[in-house]
């Protein structure tokens, strides 16, 4: 297994072990074929307004 291979596993051991973070990029997947993209800016004056 080559460094890339064994790279890619590493990730997805990691995503089918922490339930928390899988579940958060399946909200981002969903926001994102939602249309709910923000810019990094919109996310930094949010952050600033206490939004999120």
């Amino acid at each position: 297994m080559d460094k890339k291979s064994g790279a890619l596993q590493w990730f997805i051991d990691v995503l089918d072990s922490d339930l928390d973070l899988r579940q958060s990029i399946e909200q981002s997947d969903e926001d994102i074929r939602q249309g709910k993209i923000f810019t990094t800016d919109e996310i930094i004056e949010q952050i600033k307004q206490g939004k999120l």
